[in-house]
Protein backbone atom coordinates (compact mmCIF):
# COMPACT_ATOMS: atom_id res chain seq x y z
CA UNK A 1 0.00 0.00 0.00
CA UNK A 2 1.47 3.49 -0.92
CA UNK A 3 0.78 6.81 0.67
CA UNK A 4 0.45 9.57 -1.15
CA UNK A 5 3.67 11.26 0.88
CA UNK A 6 5.25 8.77 -0.34
CA UNK A 7 5.45 9.70 -3.94
CA UNK A 8 6.72 13.20 -5.41
CA UNK A 9 4.62 15.06 -7.84
CA UNK A 10 0.81 16.69 -7.50
CA UNK A 11 -2.17 15.71 -9.01
CA UNK A 12 -3.37 16.95 -12.53
CA UNK A 13 -7.27 15.42 -12.22
CA UNK A 14 -8.60 18.48 -11.06
CA UNK A 15 -6.92 20.52 -14.13
CA UNK A 16 -7.94 17.70 -16.51
CA UNK A 17 -10.97 17.93 -15.72
CA UNK A 18 -11.57 21.51 -15.83
CA UNK A 19 -12.38 21.89 -12.01
CA UNK A 20 -9.44 23.10 -10.50
CA UNK A 21 -6.26 24.94 -12.57
CA UNK A 22 -2.64 23.78 -11.66
CA UNK A 23 -1.09 26.85 -10.14
CA UNK A 24 2.75 25.69 -11.17
CA UNK A 25 5.68 27.86 -12.09
CA UNK A 26 7.06 24.72 -14.09
CA UNK A 27 6.45 20.84 -15.18
CA UNK A 28 9.60 18.58 -15.02
CA UNK A 29 9.47 15.10 -17.30
CA UNK A 30 12.07 12.65 -17.61
CA UNK A 31 11.88 9.13 -19.44
CA UNK A 32 14.83 6.94 -18.83
CA UNK A 33 13.94 4.13 -20.81
CA UNK A 34 14.53 3.44 -24.35
CA UNK A 35 11.30 4.98 -26.30
CA UNK A 36 10.14 3.60 -29.53
CA UNK A 37 12.88 5.36 -31.06
CA UNK A 38 16.36 4.04 -29.54
CA UNK A 39 16.56 7.65 -28.10
CA UNK A 40 17.09 6.63 -25.24
CA UNK A 41 16.94 9.10 -21.85
CA UNK A 42 14.51 12.11 -22.52
CA UNK A 43 13.97 15.19 -20.46
CA UNK A 44 11.62 18.34 -20.84
CA UNK A 45 10.58 21.33 -18.79
CA UNK A 46 7.79 23.63 -19.52
CA UNK A 47 6.11 26.97 -18.06
CA UNK A 48 2.75 25.68 -19.53
CA UNK A 49 3.48 28.17 -23.06
CA UNK A 50 7.38 27.22 -23.49
CA UNK A 51 8.41 23.57 -23.71
CA UNK A 52 12.87 22.42 -23.51
CA UNK A 53 13.44 19.17 -24.62
CA UNK A 54 16.99 17.22 -24.19
CA UNK A 55 17.84 14.13 -25.50
CA UNK A 56 21.53 13.86 -24.02
CA UNK A 57 22.63 10.49 -26.10
CA UNK A 58 21.51 12.10 -29.29
CA UNK A 59 22.52 15.46 -28.42
CA UNK A 60 19.74 17.22 -29.08
CA UNK A 61 17.82 19.79 -27.44
CA UNK A 62 14.66 21.60 -28.82
CA UNK A 63 12.46 24.75 -27.78
CA UNK A 64 9.23 24.66 -28.66
CA UNK A 65 5.91 27.51 -28.29
CA UNK A 66 3.15 25.41 -27.42
CA UNK A 67 0.65 27.85 -27.99
CA UNK A 68 1.31 28.67 -31.25
CA UNK A 69 2.88 25.01 -32.18
CA UNK A 70 1.25 22.57 -29.77
CA UNK A 71 2.57 19.46 -32.25
CA UNK A 72 6.32 20.45 -31.30
CA UNK A 73 6.75 20.93 -35.03
CA UNK A 74 9.18 23.65 -34.94
CA UNK A 75 12.32 24.02 -32.90
CA UNK A 76 12.72 27.24 -31.57
CA UNK A 77 16.03 27.16 -30.42
CA UNK A 78 18.07 29.51 -32.51
CA UNK A 79 15.33 31.81 -32.77
CA UNK A 80 15.41 32.02 -28.62
CA UNK A 81 18.61 31.04 -27.75
CA UNK A 82 17.69 33.22 -24.28
CA UNK A 83 14.65 31.36 -23.41
CA UNK A 84 16.85 27.81 -24.23
CA UNK A 85 19.11 29.15 -21.66
CA UNK A 86 16.78 29.93 -19.63
CA UNK A 87 14.77 26.38 -19.27
CA UNK A 88 17.97 24.72 -19.45
CA UNK A 89 18.93 26.41 -16.58
CA UNK A 90 15.82 25.69 -14.77
CA UNK A 91 15.83 22.12 -15.76
CA UNK A 92 19.79 22.06 -14.48
CA UNK A 93 18.54 23.42 -10.78
CA UNK A 94 15.78 21.10 -10.54
CA UNK A 95 17.58 18.19 -11.56
CA UNK A 96 20.61 19.04 -9.21
CA UNK A 97 17.97 19.25 -6.36
CA UNK A 98 16.36 15.90 -6.86
CA UNK A 99 20.00 14.14 -7.40
CA UNK A 100 20.78 15.88 -4.09
CA UNK A 101 17.26 14.56 -2.15
CA UNK A 102 18.24 11.41 -3.86
CA UNK A 103 20.78 10.60 -2.25
CA UNK A 104 20.38 12.20 1.03
CA UNK A 105 17.15 9.80 1.74
CA UNK A 106 18.64 6.37 0.46
CA UNK A 107 16.74 3.79 2.41
CA UNK A 108 18.70 2.16 5.42
CA UNK A 109 17.16 -1.04 5.48
CA UNK A 110 18.03 -3.53 8.56
CA UNK A 111 21.11 -6.08 8.43
CA UNK A 112 18.53 -8.90 9.73
CA UNK A 113 16.27 -8.28 6.30
CA UNK A 114 18.77 -7.62 3.90
CA UNK A 115 20.31 -10.83 4.75
CA UNK A 116 16.58 -12.26 4.42
CA UNK A 117 16.36 -11.11 0.66
CA UNK A 118 20.53 -12.40 0.08
CA UNK A 119 19.25 -16.05 1.27
CA UNK A 120 15.79 -15.62 -1.44
CA UNK A 121 18.17 -14.50 -3.93
CA UNK A 122 17.46 -10.83 -4.40
CA UNK A 123 20.84 -9.99 -3.66
CA UNK A 124 23.34 -12.33 -4.67
CA UNK A 125 22.72 -14.66 -1.72
CA UNK A 126 21.85 -18.72 -2.44
CA UNK A 127 18.16 -18.83 -2.53
CA UNK A 128 16.83 -21.47 0.12
CA UNK A 129 14.61 -24.06 -1.17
Amino acid sequence: DVSTKDVQGQSLLGEVLGEAPLERAAIFTSSRDRGAKGHGKMFAVTDGRWKYLRIPDLKIESLYDLEEDPGETVDLQRDRPDLLRDLRSLWETWEAGQQAEASSSRLQVPEEELNVLREMGYMGGARRR
